[in-house]
């Protein structure tokens, strides 16, 4: 997950393949986050295992305290330590309040890769040597994924991915997800139909026409 400011910095193609991303922002940083078991929880079900922070040298007191938090719980982010807040608001103490909080998840800068409370703090490297760090695997296996686009949900009793054909011509691609302990299921995003695939490797994925979903 990206926080929102990133800008032309991170574009897909800096993201390995077979994650994916979204953007959010400091709201829902605020009131839709949580931390359980390491991972970065929001309240619809999405679920993501590292923050990455805008390449900006501001950020709200208020803003860096939920990060703390969150980071003191489990989480891992990555980015550079922010220097002063944004506004001149309660200046100068809001500025300090922010360089107090980046000392102490970024600490003096000797160690740029570190761990504080249940979690990480990631401030060099690529985000692929930061996925290596923290033993995050790839989420989609095979497929061409310049031309395939896909998202991932977790409900209680089942994990959901939706995947997209993005080209112009017919595909069909034999893709890994990563779960455990499941049966998968084939759903048309357009007619609804669902087809049980009892027997099964891994799944096949075929796209009925040109730009057309699949849920599975």
């Amino acid at each position: 997950v990206a926080s929102r400011g990133l800008g032309d910095v991170y574009k897909r193609q800096s993201i390995p393949d077979g994650y994916n991303f979204d953007f959010i922002n400091a709201e829902v940083i605020m009131e839709r986050m949580e931390v359980r078991d390491g991972v970065f929880v929001l309240f619809d079900g999405q679920r993501y295992r590292l923050l990455v922070l805008p390449p900006l040298e501001t950020m709200r007191p208020e803003v860096l305290e939920r990060l703390l938090e969150l980071v003191e719980a489990g989480g891992a982010i990555y980015g550079q330590s922010p220097l002063r807040s944004p506004s001149l608001e309660n200046f100068p103490i809001a500025d300090r309040k922010v360089e107090a909080m980046s000392e102490i998840l970024w600490g003096d800068g000797d160690v740029l890769n570190r761990q504080h409370g249940e979690g990480w703090v990631f401030s060099e490297g690529s985000i692929e040597d930061v996925f290596d760090q923290l033993g995050v695997e790839p989420d989609l296996l095979g497929g061409d994924q310049e031309e395939l686009l896909f998202s991932h949900r977790s409900t209680l009793d089942a994990e959901i991915y939706f995947v997209t054909n993005q080209s112009e011509t017919l595909r069909e691609e034999v893709l890994g997800f990563r779960v455990n302990g499941l049966v998968p299921e084939l759903w048309d995003a357009v007619t609804g139909e669902v087809r049980y695939l009892p027997v099964y490797t891994c799944l096949l994925y075929t796209s009925p026409s040109p730009r057309d979903a699949t849920l599975s």
